[in-house]
């Protein structure tokens, strides 16, 4: 069994994993993905990738595009990993997440509530102004009959716990929120998006299904 090995934030490794998961099914058979620990709720169910197993028979470390030997910083960032494992993968594509009876999870729009996630980990770089949100988002929400809360990195409490917020994505009608791992959830799950894009241009991190860029 391969083992891919990649750290650092887990937005990155959504964008890995897809990449895992498309490799695992074209080749038709497992492969293992040594990540950080918040990737365990996201691939625990998944048949096609073995999530921190790290004893495969072959070991293939991903590298950032600061750390690649060629120039790949013009490529969709899912296919800055899908080009180091031999292929490039279409930026729509992403990775499965699967609940405990093997169904592969994804949004109904059930619930009229919408997830407001104000910054990422690096907020000086990626976040939605305070003002923005409070003046413009919160007001707009109510007034169209919408409940709201914060999740992931936010200036004050919120739910971060990644397996409770993919139950909350998956019956929500809108994920708002910034470029960041919460964002690469939301995309994964298949709820409607509007992602304020402050450092990097959307179409080289975001599906583009689904999406309004702000």
């Amino acid at each position: 069994m391969l083992t891919v090995s990649l750290g650092g934030g887990w937005g990155d490794c959504m964008a890995a994993a897809a990449a895992i998961q498309y490799k695992a099914r074209n080749e038709k058979q497992q492969i293992a993905f040594d990540g950080p620990h918040s990737m365990e709720p996201i691939l625990k169910n998944h048949p096609d990738i073995v999530f921190g197993d790290g004893k495969g028979d072959y070991y293939q470390d991903l590298k950032w595009a600061s750390q690649y030997h060629e120039n790949i910083w013009h490529l969709h960032i899912k296919q800055k990993y899908s080009y180091q494992l031999g292929f490039f993968i279409d930026p729509t594509y992403t990775v499965d997440i699967f609940d405990e009876s093997g169904e592969v999870i994804s949004c109904d729009e059930s619930e009229k509530h919408v997830l407001i996630n104000s910054m990422s980990s690096l907020p000086s770089k990626r976040a939605i102004p305070m003002e923005i949100i409070e003046r413009v988002i919160v007001p707009t929400l109510l007034e169209q009959g919408y409940t709201y809360e914060f999740i992931g990195s936010h200036h004050d409490h919120s739910d971060s716990d990644i397996a409770s917020c993919i139950q909350k994505i998956r019956k929500s009608k809108l994920f708002i929120g910034p470029i960041s791992g919460m964002a690469f959830l939301a995309e994964a799950l298949g709820i409607p998006r509007m992602i304020f894009c402050s450092s990097v241009p959307y179409f080289k991190d975001m599906s583009f299904e689904k999406l309004t860029p702000i």
